[in-house]
């Protein structure tokens, strides 16, 4: 009798080990499928005419590079920008494409040093020419052009404390539902940040497609963190619920934005009183919820 815990405790690793095993396939099948190597080759293009220059930059930019850079005629300038020590051997070795390691996720020197060749390739195209943008996630702090009056000091200092504040969420969390759910809410909720400093850039340049595209994404990333906190609490956090708050979050978050673009204060100043009142409700109700779900962790 003594042996039928122990064959019990093998049976139940070893079957956790065979689900463990699935999930990682399934993932690594996922990953595959989306990969640089699976997607670009086949939408890579080929222009006929013109000097074709590249410019790639994120996170993801040297696996996009290398890939494009293999099917294409050998352009005219390429451009590569990517994380402190994630430049590749096969990129540095092609004399031909210039390779910048910046700042992530927090813009640096070389970061402004970035956005200005980027800019410059830009500008010296001509009406035949073609110029083949590589983007993936990082471009935003890998590339930065501040405006005019703002520093490169006042920008890592914002971004700092933007990205702190989601930390911090992420962290409040973890008590109750561990680091890695806490990890996975503070990943949320910088990229809410992100793709809202991207939706604002957008704005600003008169970019309208852009705007729509960042819109979609931006309410897209709060369905997402509705549907990660429901996930955590079902049953006092309802999907519909979670839903319905993030986006009234966003509906007047982006009020707000638009009337300081137009420069209109005064309705800037109630939007802004109007996102506190709705925020501390939001705060109120997640608190609501975890001392529900936990009762005797706050005896």
């Amino acid at each position: 009798m003594g042996s039928t815990p122990i064959l019990a405790t093998d049976a139940d690793a070893s079957a956790h080990a065979a689900e463990r095993l699935m999930l990682r396939k399934l993932f690594d099948s996922a990953l595959g499928a989306v990969s640089a190597a699976c997607v670009m080759p086949r939408i890579l293009p080929a222009p006929q005419l013109g000097r074709l220059s590249v410019i790639a930059a994120g996170k993801a930019a040297a696996a996009m590079a290398e890939i494009a850079l293999d099917r294409i005629v050998p352009p005219a300038a390429a451009l590569v920008v990517t994380r402190h020590g994630h430049a590749t051997e096969k990129l540095a070795a092609r004399p031909w494409v210039e390779l910048i390691e910046a700042g992530h996720p927090y813009p640096d020197a070389q970061s402004i040093r970035a956005a200005d060749r980027a800019l410059e390739i830009a500008r010296g195209l001509e009406a035949q020419d073609h110029l083949l943008v590589l983007l993936s996630g990082g471009g935003s702090a890998l590339l930065a052009a501040p405006a005019p009056g703002i520093t490169l000091a006042d920008k890592q200092a914002t971004t700092q404390r933007l990205l702190d504040n989601q930390q911090h969420i992420g962290d409040a969390i973890k008590p109750f539902y561990g680091d890695a759910a806490g990890e996975r809410l503070t990943s949320l909720l910088r990229e809410h940040i992100v793709v809202a400093a991207n939706l604002l850039a957008a704005a600003k340049s008169g970019d309208q497609a852009g705007v729509e595209r960042e819109t979609s994404a931006w309410y897209r990333n709060a369905d997402q963190i509705a549907d990660f906190l429901h996930g955590a609490n079902p049953r006092h956090w309802e999907r519909s619920e979670m839903r319905s708050m993030m986006r009234e979050h966003l509906d007047l978050t982006l009020a707000e934005a638009v009337a300081h673009l137009q420069h209109d204060f005064g309705a800037d100043i109630a939007a802004y009183d109007e996102i506190h009142r709705q925020i501390l409700s939001m705060a109120d109700m997640l608190s609501d919820g975890i001392v529900a779900q936990f009762p005797k962790r706050f005896r």
